[in-house]
């Protein structure tokens, strides 16, 4: 079964087709699977939407949004991600945004931990969308394959886009206030080193130089002066945050 799943984007056939011949599978791999065809076949936002609940009727799943998996709302980002609709992929993002924030407000509710383990694929959607508003924000590729979709160009000098992004994360993941006002948040290193780069080209050289200098340990100038980071951070994924509410 699970060769099948991702032996699932080579199937010279459609994606409803492909999808219609395997037996009803866990939402979570279901969303696995997607996540490997948008990858490799990059099909519409609308074929991924109604393979989602296809799929999720054939396995008597229920199919409001609400109750998805949330492996699927990453299948469905990536698919505006690939079809290069950067309003449709905020969009969506923010809608699967109100959903964990229900989620969170539950947990804190009933004294449970949060962020849970799904804290890697909350980081994860956020880390798409910055890429993809820099890959909007650039020029455009002289590489780009004949045919390929260019993507959205969009205002990039003085836009608040990476900071409300970073902020919204921030709050997403927040525990709560500690008694000295701040609240410690996990990051990933991918998260920030695009965060970063966003709010440079957004030219928010200021914001981007702090940050540069809590991820690295230096600052910006010892960095281009060719010093190198303390070792200890080649093999750290997360760094803590302290953020004051």
């Amino acid at each position: 079964m699970a060769l099948t799943i991702f032996r699932l984007e080579t199937l010279p056939v459609p994606l409803e087709i492909a999808l219609g011949l395997l037996p009803p599978m866990d939402p979570e791999l279901l969303g696995l699977a997607l996540q490997a065809v948008v990858r490799e076949k990059r099909p519409t936002p609308t074929l991924v939407r109604d393979a989602i609940i296809g799929c999720l009727q054939a396995g008597d799943e229920p199919t409001e949004k609400e109750t998805w998996h949330w492996e699927l709302w990453a299948a469905l980002l990536d698919a505006y991600v690939a079809s290069s609709t950067y309003k449709d992929a905020l969009e969506t993002l923010m809608e699967f945004v109100q959903i964990v924030k229900t989620t969170k407000a539950e947990a804190l509710e009933n004294d449970q931990c949060w962020p849970d383990e799904r804290q890697g694929l909350i980081t994860s959607m956020y880390t798409k969308l910055v890429k993809f508003w820099i890959s909007c924000s650039t020029t455009v590729p002289s590489n780009l394959p004949e045919g390929a979709k260019v993507p959205p160009r969009i205002r990039r000098e003085g836009s608040i886009v990476p900071t409300h992004l970073f902020m919204d994360l921030v709050l997403v993941l927040s525990p709560g206030r500690s008694d000295d006002g701040l609240s410690k948040v996990q990051l990933s290193r991918d998260f920030l080193v695009h965060y970063i780069n966003a709010e440079r080209i957004a030219g928010n050289v200021d914001t981007a130089m702090r940050g540069w200098e809590k991820l690295s340990g230096q600052t910006y100038e010892e960095t281009l002066a060719g010093q190198q980071p303390p070792s200890e951070l080649d093999d750290k994924s997360w760094f803590t945050v302290p953020w004051r509410l």
